[in-house]
Parts: C-alpha cells; sequence; structure tokens
C-alpha cells in the first residue's frame, strides 16, 4: 500500500468513528431524555399530596374519605417510596379500624408485611397490631372469652384506649369488678363520655349504691353526644324509684314517655310509679306484674 493510500485509509478510519461517535452521542442524548421523561413521572408525583389530604381528612374524623385518598396515594408507583407507602398504610389501616372495618385494617397490615421489606418498619410491631386486629375481629363476632387475653394484654403494653372492648369482655363474663377496673382506665385515658356514665351508672346499681348512679346518670345526659341518652334517662328513673323517691321518679318518666312513647318498658315503669304517687284505695289487676321483683329494670339492661 502506498503512502497515499495509507493516508486515505486513515482519513475514512477517523471519519467513520467521528461518525460512530455522533452517533452514540445522540443515542445517550435520546437515553437521557427518555430517563428523565420517565424519572418526572415516577419520582415528581402528586403521592406526598394525596397523603396529606388523607391526614387531613384523618384528623378531622372523615375516615372514608381519607382511606379514599390514601388509596389514590398508593396507587401512584413513586420510586424510592417503599417508607412513604408503608407510612400511609399505617394510616389507612387506623383509619379502618376507627371505622370498626377490622377485616380490611387486618387485610392492610397483612399488606405491609407481604409488599415491604421490614427494613422500613418494626416487623414485630406490625404482627401485634394485626394480632391485636384479630381480637377486634373476635369480639365484633360475640367470642368474647377468646378475645379479652390480648385485649388485657394490650392495655398492660400501653394500648390504654383498648381497655373499653377488655371492660365490655368482662361484663359478658359477668365479672363486674374487672368490667369496672378496665372502664377507669379507659375513663384515664380518653376522658368521660356518654357511654361511660352509662355503664358506671349501671354498675353502681349492680352494687345498689343508686344515688352514686344518679349521679353518673346526671354526668351523662350533660354530654354532648345524645347517643346514650334514652338509656341514661330510663337508668334515672330506675335509680330514684331504687332510692324511693317516687315523686322525682315518676316526674322523669311522665317526660320520658313523652320523648319514647314506643317504649313499652317505659310504660309499664310509669305506670308502676303512677301507683306509688298516685294511691288509689281501689285495687288494680296486676296485668304488668309491676309489684314483683323489678323485672322491668333487669330485662331493659340486658338490651
Amino acid at each position: 500500500m502506498t503512502p497515499r493510500e495509507e493516508k486515505q485509509r486513515l482519513r475514512r478510519k477517523k471519519k467513520a468513528m467521528r461518525k460512530a461517535l455522533h452517533i452514540l452521542n445522540i443515542a445517550l442524548f435520546i437515553l437521557v431524555v427518555i430517563i428523565t421523561f420517565v424519572g418526572i413521572f415516577h419520582i415528581f408525583t402528586p403521592k406526598k399530596a394525596y397523603r396529606n389530604k388523607g391526614i387531613e381528612c384523618f384528623n378531622a374524623g372523615d375516615y372514608e374519605t381519607a382511606i379514599d385518598h390514601f388509596d389514590k396515594a398508593l396507587g401512584y408507583n413513586q420510586w424510592f417510596s417503599d417508607k412513604l407507602n408503608v407510612d400511609i398504610c399505617y394510616y389507612k389501616a387506623d383509619a379502618y379500624l376507627r371505622l370498626e372495618q377490622h377485616q380490611d385494617a387486618y387485610n392492610t397490615y397483612n399488606y405491609i408485611i407481604n409488599e415491604y421489606s421490614d427494613s422500613h418498619y418494626n416487623k414485630e410491631d406490625v404482627l401485634y397490631l394485626m394480632k391485636i386486629t384479630e381480637a377486634l375481629i373476635k369480639f365484633s363476632k360475640g367470642e368474647y372469652y377468646s378475645s379479652h387475653t390480648t385485649f388485657v394484654e394490650a392495655v398492660d403494653r400501653g394500648y390504654k384506649e383498648l381497655a373499653v372492648y377488655a371492660a365490655i369482655c368482662y361484663e359478658f363474663l359477668d365479672d363486674y369488678e374487672k368490667m369496672k377496673e378496665y372502664f377507669d382506665i379507659y375513663s384515664r385515658e380518653v376522658g368521660m363520655d356518654a357511654y361511660l356514665c352509662y355503664k358506671f351508672a349501671q354498675y353502681y346499681i349492680e352494687q345498689e349504691d343508686y344515688n352514686t348512679g344518679v349521679a353518673y346518670t346526671k354526668q351523662g345526659l350533660l354530654q354532648e353526644d345524645r347517643t346514650y341518652e334514652k338509656q341514661l334517662r330510663y337508668t334515672q328513673i330506675v335509680c330514684y324509684e331504687k332510692l324511693g323517691q317516687f315523686s322525682e321518679a315518676y316526674a322523669q318518666a311522665k317526660e320520658y314517655i313523652e320523648l319514647y312513647p314506643d317504649d313499652i318498658k317505659g310504660k309499664d315503669l310509669y305506670a308502676y310509679l303512677d301507683t306509688r304517687v298516685n294511691i288509689s284505695e281501689e285495687p288494680i289487676n296486676d296485668i304488668y306484674d309491676l309489684y314483683g321483683d323489678d323485672d322491668y329494670a333487669d330485662e331493659y339492661f340486658e338490651e
């Protein structure tokens, strides 16, 4: 090969290399653009925005809307977001628990275990939350004996808000002292509410401490929550009757049947108290067994 031909070969080789390098640069540029484009959709997503909206609804007590936002947040396949996803799942499970959708809460905790590395959460804690949720599922089915030990253990471990479930289990197991003990724990944790006032009033009726029973019914009727107003009113009448304060009991009973005209037990109690306040010398036909063993009170509390 002559020197001239050699030079021409080297020039062609350099030209080919420059062309190949140019093509490679173009390919790299396109790859960077693609990666950047894809990355934008997998790094910069509305995941955190939906999570924050969910938490806002959760704190406002709108748990169903919160769950909807959490699901939308989890629906975004954002890179490097496993830890954030676990946090969202915790909130979602808690929202289900507050809605008493215990199976859904259990499934959410199980999802954390199955989908994410335990480097992003404490596996022992999640498994224990699943155990508590299992107990809540049993409780909702009326399996009080098999669930109460889990609630007692949970209270001992610091889950004081679960004391109400332990108390109700003990009530169904006819252990009223333990019931009172765990209602006390719950009241110290969350404060008194209408439900607790009603349960304490019932307890003190069982103890024949009717003055304390009246005090709790009055406290309960002052609560903003009116869910247990009917039960509290009836219990108050029973306490006054047991104390022999028939005039007060009669006045309360008269108001009660005006508020709840379809309540048969309320009518029976009113009729009985009427015989104590408006005494008639004429005997009446005791068709309701009103002078028996105060069955009207026991039957009402069994509801």
